[in-house]
């Protein structure tokens, strides 16, 4: 997701009772495990192999957790910041994104970030959230953040997430030139305490192991192209 790489996603919700994904076993040779996930149409209807469903769970529960933990104090604090316009001027932002500087260094994720839907050219509270509308990059962790205002093509996770569910992206994704150094982004929504969604927590957890598996990864040629 970070630095502007657009991903295809798809929702998951680890909490949600009673939804099950019936994935199949991974037998046989990888090139007919290949074959058989580019002929499917959804993620619910691959051949997921464990060790990719271990990844996304993995990032899936990163972002589910410390979004929770951020659920509402942080999400008020939040709020206060988007409301004052001020963006990385505000009095409290440092401290705002210092909680995500500690999410970012407890979790071993490669990006943690929030993202909020754009209305009239800044980030929002209440902007739109349906399909082709963009998202904005906020508060930012790390040493080398985002520019506040970074826009981002709409993405089918951010309308999952923003609707209460835990999601994340269909495929790996390459956050270097050379192809060797993947990530897996997930979402979750933050809330303040009145209990609305304020803003989107990304999280792009390390995926190497999908380096054994490239038709789970949108840079590789054998990407099995699954969007929805």
């Amino acid at each position: 997701m970070k630095k502007n790489r657009l991903l295809l996603a798809f929702a998951l919700c680890i909490a949600m009772a009673g939804v099950m994904f019936v994935l199949a076993g991974c037998g046989g040779s990888s090139e007919e495990a290949t074959e058989e996930v580019a002929e499917a149409t959804t993620f619910a209807d691959a051949d997921v192999p464990d060790e990719v469903m271990a990844v996304v769970e993995k990032a899936m529960g990163i972002a589910e957790k410390s979004a929770a933990d951020l659920t509402p104090e942080w999400g008020d604090q939040y709020k206060a910041l988007i409301e004052s316009g001020e963006g990385r001027d505000y009095k409290d932002y440092d401290k705002i994104k210092g909680t995500l500087d500690d999410i970012l260094k407890s979790s071993g994720a490669t990006y943690v970030y929030t993202l909020a839907p754009v209305k009239d050219g800044k980030p929002s509270l209440d902007g739109q959230t349906g399909e082709g509308a963009p998202f904005m990059i906020t508060v930012d962790a790390g040493d080398d953040p985002d520019d506040w205002a970074t826009e981002y093509e709409w993405e089918l996770q951010f309308t999952e997430a923003w609707d209460g569910a835990t999601a994340a992206a269909r495929s790996a994704w390459a956050d270097n030139d050379e192809g060797t150094e993947l990530c897996w982004s997930a979402f979750a929504p933050v809330k303040d305490s009145d209990g609305n969604v304020v803003c989107l927590l990304g999280v792009d957890y390390p995926a190497n192991e999908i380096l054994n598996f490239p038709e789970w990864n949108r840079d590789a040629p054998e990407w099995n192209g699954i969007e929805e």
